[in-house]
């Protein structure tokens, strides 16, 4: 894991590429390649505070090079929000990060998939589908990853690779089971 760390990890800042609109602020930023267009998933907030107000999944994308910083081209509205028509009892608060991947096979009928961290009563873990990356839509009605009886709280979740090798990095904490 240490090396996949050392080949994963950036010291770089390139300063801002994506401000928030008036009243809103964006965090969390993962960044996706597809037919030669970059996108950027990233999640926003009423920017009173950290994961305040309605918290939602928006995607930017660019067709320059984002090693170079300019401002990306956001779509009008998140793409997930805990206001959507298909929201359901354990995301109908606050959708945080998410981590989208690229599934050539298409297990799900679909070629994107997202995991995402939401809240309802409290953390789990999510997953939507795309066609596009443009267009997405929840993946069944339950969380994909639960934080069962074990008094675990399931946070973060990022998917890498480095080569060969994926890794899903989830972020938990301990508290008291209900």
């Amino acid at each position: 894991m240490e090396r996949i760390y050392e080949e994963v990890k950036t010291p770089f800042k390139y300063g801002l590429v994506m401000p928030g609109r008036q009243g809103h602020a964006t965090d969390c930023p993962t960044i996706f390649r597809q037919d030669g267009k970059w996108y950027m998933c990233y999640f926003v907030y009423d920017g009173r505070g950290y994961e305040t107000g309605d918290l939602s999944v928006g995607i930017a994308f660019t067709d320059r090079d984002p090693a170079a910083p300019h401002e990306w081209q956001r779509l009008s509205a998140p793409v997930l929000s805990p206001r959507d028509a298909d929201v359901s009892w354990w995301d109908n608060d606050k959708i945080y990060k998410n981590s989208v991947i690229r599934d050539p096979k298409r297990l799900t009928g679909h070629p994107f998939v997202m995991y995402y961290n939401a809240k309802g009563d409290c953390e789990r873990i999510g997953m939507a589908v795309s066609d596009d990356m443009l267009h997405w839509r929840r993946f069944g009605a339950d969380p994909v990853l639960e934080h069962g009886d074990r008094g675990i709280a399931l946070a973060t979740s990022r998917d890498m690779r480095a080569k060969s090798t994926f890794v899903r990095w989830i972020e938990e904490d301990v508290m008291q089971p209900r």
